[in-house]
């Protein structure tokens, strides 16, 4: 008898339209060993009801009922429920976010892959889509291989940051952590827990659907609260810098200047409501720049910032059209010359 648990966490907070698909998604699996543990943080729908309907048909589903803290404080509650419930030595824990969807094969996958290899974090690939059916197609023959935590930072970038989509063994997180209050969270968060290993075992099998929630938080016009992001990146550097991850170093430099470039142009495009924070991103662009153009060389510099502000908006507005094309069908327009 398997003496392993994987517990599979769901945060839950305003998602009545996908949840019961997510949780469906989940009790569809063909590993079979696992407590779900559905954490309603504070939802104002009907999530609540439907949590504690479905805790009430299967006896391996808990309901854990909080105020609202945020994303980060619903997946430390399952944390905790885990260490105090489980053998953080040898069980397993598991993310799903409530609007997302998984293949039935979905935990087999990642606790063979864990398994047969000895890691303490398995990964797979994922997909982003609309639909709203569940994945159940048949994919390919079960294959994987073990990268340290500095190759598989830099052959599944996505997956690398994303909580999901992941088996952790339980003991990983005895000391982290999600940040409560900051979005972002789980660039806080991830690195930390792969670093601890010395391999990782990886799947490109597409186990985990992201569905593409216009609603979502991720999806949600520009606020200062956004700016946490430039504080995880460069917790990041730092940790890099310090242990000698040169080579991991350089992808999160290239993504601080193109975030703090990208912020910057928002908070403009938004002016004047957000002003006030335009000084600190400036700052914040000035200290990538120094730190693209130390690793990259000044020449590169100027021309990756001279891309990101001028030559990808110019795109997005033209699209396929030449600029010829474009200012001369814009002066027909004004001139209202067909």
């Amino acid at each position: 008898m398997n003496n392993e648990k994987i517990y599979v966490v769901v945060p839950v907070y305003n998602v009545e339209p996908y949840l019961e698909r997510c949780i469906d998604s989940i009790l569809n699996q063909t590993y079979q060993d696992f407590e779900l543990i559905l954490v309603d943080d504070g939802s104002p729908d009907n999530c609540p009801a439907i949590c504690d309907r479905y805790a009430a048909e299967h006896k391996n589903i808990t309901v854990i009922h909080q105020e609202n803290g945020g994303l980060s404080a619903a997946r430390n509650a399952g944390i905790d429920y885990a260490f105090k419930n489980g053998n953080p030595e040898q069980d397993w824990i598991n993310f799903i976010d409530s609007d997302d969807f998984v293949h039935p094969k979905y935990l087999e996958y990642l606790y063979r892959a864990a398994k047969e290899t000895g890691v303490e974090i398995s990964s797979c690939g994922f997909t982003r889509t609309a639909s709203q059916n569940i994945a159940s197609a048949d994919i390919g023959a079960f294959e994987f291989e073990n990268l340290t935590p500095e190759e598989y930072w830099h052959k599944r970038r996505i997956n690398a940051t994303v909580a999901w989509g992941k088996l952790y063994r339980l003991i990983l997180f005895k000391s982290i952590k999600y940040p409560v209050g900051k979005i972002h969270e789980d660039t806080f968060t991830t690195w930390k827990l792969m670093f601890q290993c010395s391999e990782i075992t990886s799947t490109e099998d597409r186990l985990y659907c992201y569905y593409i929630n216009p609603e979502s938080i991720t999806a949600s016009t520009w606020t200062p609260h956004r700016m946490a992001v430039l504080d995880a990146l460069k917790e990041q550097i730092d940790f890099f810098d310090r242990n000698g991850y040169l080579k991991a170093r350089k992808p999160i430099i290239e993504f601080l200047f193109w975030t703090s470039i990208k912020q910057l142009m928002l908070i403009k495009g938004l002016s004047p409501k957000y002003d006030s924070h335009i000084p600190e991103i400036k700052k914040w662009r000035k200290y990538a720049f120094t730190l693209y153009s130390q690793e990259f060389g000044l020449i590169r510099t100027v021309a990756y910032l001279f891309n990101i502000r001028i030559i990808d908006p110019a795109k997005h507005i033209l699209r396929n059209e030449s600029v010829f094309s474009f200012m001369k069908r814009k002066i027909k327009k004004k001139l209202h010359i067909k």
